[in-house]
């Protein structure tokens, strides 16, 4: 709501879609960027500690087992929209849980193939809208100024 109904989120889209437009109408680019990726990186710690904390309670070796990766492609599929990776995230804690319910309930699955079953959703979930509806991956674009330094003297 923030990102599409306020100036605030108007700037900071603005900052990741043309940086030097953003810049000629006073907006200081290099402060919006500082601060989101501050933001990202506190929200992801966060979650790191969450998944160590409350979900499993003992850190070992390889906990996290590639959700992180998961979570990019979410976000890619979404279109960078918050509320959109909010909610595909949610479809995929099901599948991710659906995984375990299986394994409890004794499903005639090996464990091996219900645990891939959130890499196996995600490949699925990226792919096939993709290939069968081509306004999807119009809707998947990233901001045009993703992972492109801003230079105040190149502009």
């Amino acid at each position: 709501m923030v990102l599409f109904r306020t100036r605030f989120g108007l700037s900071l889209r603005a900052v990741g879609e043309n940086p030097g437009a953003a810049d000629a109408v006073g907006i200081p680019v290099r402060r919006f960027r500082l601060g989101a990726v501050v933001t990202g990186g506190a929200l992801a710690g966060l979650a790191g500690a969450d998944m160590i904390l409350s979900v499993m309670p003992v850190w070992s070796e390889g906990m996290i087992a590639g959700r992180g990766w998961i979570a990019v492609a979410l976000v890619i599929f979404c279109g960078y929209r918050p509320v959109a990776a909010a909610a595909s995230s949610l479809f995929f804690g099901l599948v991710m849980s659906l995984s375990f319910f299986g394994q409890a309930q004794g499903w005639p699955i090996p464990p091996a193939v219900l645990n891939m079953t959130p890499y196996l959703g995600t490949i699925l979930f990226m792919i096939i809208p993709a290939l069968l509806f081509p306004r999807v991956r119009r809707l998947m674009a990233a901001p045009a100024a993703l992972g492109t330094p801003y230079f105040r003297e190149e502009r």
